[in-house]
């Protein structure tokens, strides 16, 4: 306020500047009453309800009557199962010789060169526990390549087969022993698991499970009969007494098949020549084994490829399949490795079609090499092979091959 118009306010008396406030007052209370004075007449009206509903309803229309950002679509309620709320993730699972199982994802296990002395797994140390827990002399005896949405397939030495989904294995680190698979399936307290397998997805992937046990016998069995595997098993096979099951793999039942041996025999033959049989039933000679013998590997043949061969003290080399002609089941078989002490018997075998197609190859220590099938060398039936893997002279040597894929590049693998 300037000078002038303070001096004003101060001439003012007492009276006028309450006529003023009560003015004002009396100005708010006629505006109110008039405000109730309208509320009551909607309230007493429907027709007024309505409209004033309206009304605001066509403010908010023109206020915000854009087109909808989400769609609202009908469709037909589906279950969610178990496997919908796995993330689906390609894994390795690894089963140990004493029983113990576990899950890793792919990308741990980075590719090697021939001859590479590869990544540390469980592995026991002398007089004791190992440090990763796993107990004395057990060891990594199946790995299966496979996906989360999987499931896997037991069979023990007895001849009973198991199903476990591959997302209710537990993850582990690398170095960790796992989980006792007895606690996973109901297996008895003298049954081990001797062969594992990846059911198939579907019939158009394969019709038949083949079977082979230590002994030389051979069994194939319709895919579908195995459909509904109880939580305590079915029966696979009859096994005779002192043999085992140790191999199955599934097939489409015009595959061709070749049998190795531990003594580096080896045959190949037309599975048309195995009849499917029912689940209770023992199967026939699938191949001819010499005093001490026993089979050490199977192999479906689906074209041109190599027999791949690693022997217990880590050499190993491939094989064209061109070289083992065809001949009839429960034969005696050709050479396909010269075993020698220094290189040890044959350990491990499978048939590869791919030079860039990787594979895992595991010792009783636990040691884990992971290296392209083209790195390791092509040389005939009758050889002993190349160094694939050094082992150290305590190890045991080498138990098996897993395939992993092919390479890809720019993936920073070594």
């Amino acid at each position: 306020l300037s000078e002038r118009q303070a001096r004003a306010v101060l001439a003012l008396t007492l009276g006028r500047l309450t006529r003023l406030e009560r003015n004002k007052i009396d100005a708010e209370y006629e505006e109110v009453i008039k405000t109730i004075a309208y509320l009551e007449s909607i309230l007493a009206s429907d027709r007024k309800v309505r409209q004033l509903i309206k009304d605001e309803m066509d403010d908010l229309t023109k206020k915000y009557g854009d087109d909808r950002r989400t769609e609202i679509s009908e469709q037909e309620a589906t279950e969610l199962s178990a496997e919908d709320l796995v993330h689906k993730e390609d894994v390795v699972v690894t089963l140990t010789h004493r029983g113990y199982v576990k899950r890793q994802p792919q990308r741990v296990f980075r590719a090697q060169k021939r001859g590479g002395v590869g990544l540390k797994g469980a592995r026991p140390t002398a007089g004791g526990e190992a440090p990763s827990g796993t107990r004395e002399e057990d060891y990594a005896e199946h790995l299966l390549t496979t996906h989360t949405h999987a499931s896997i397939l037991f069979f023990t030495q007895s001849g009973r087969v198991f199903q476990l989904r591959v997302h209710e294995v537990p993850e582990r680190e690398r170095q960790a022993k796992g989980v006792p698979i007895n606690n996973l399936i109901d297996i008895g307290g003298n049954e081990r698991v001797t062969a594992v397998f990846i059911r198939p997805e579907s019939e158009t992937e394969a019709h038949y499970m083949l079977m082979v046990t230590k002994n030389g016998y051979i069994k194939k069995t319709a895919l579908r009969e195995y459909a509904n595997v109880r939580r305590n098993g079915l029966i696979a096979i009859n096994l005779q007494e002192g043999d085992e099951l140790d191999w199955v793999t599934p097939t489409t039942g015009k595959d061709e098949i070749i049998l190795a041996t531990a003594l580096g025999k080896a045959i190949r033959f037309s599975e048309t020549e195995v009849r499917a049989m029912g689940r209770d039933t023992q199967g026939v000679i699938g191949i001819k084994l010499g005093k001490g013998d026993t089979v050490s590997g199977m192999g479906t043949v689906t074209g041109d490829g190599d027999v791949l061969v690693v022997t217990e003290r880590g050499y190993g080399k491939r094989t064209p399949v061109a070289e083992y002609a065809m001949h009839h089941r429960a034969g005696q078989g050709v050479f396909t490795l010269k075993v020698t002490d220094r290189v040890g018997k044959l350990a491990a075998m499978r048939v590869v079609h791919d030079p860039e197609e990787e594979v895992l190859i595991i010792s009783a220590s636990g040691m884990v090499l992971r290296t392209a099938v083209g790195a390791i060398s092509q040389i005939g039936r009758q050889t002993q092979g190349v160094i694939v893997m050094r082992l150290a002279p305590e190890d045991p040597g080498v138990v098996a091959i897993a395939p992993v894929g092919a390479i890809e590049e720019g993936d920073g693998k070594e």
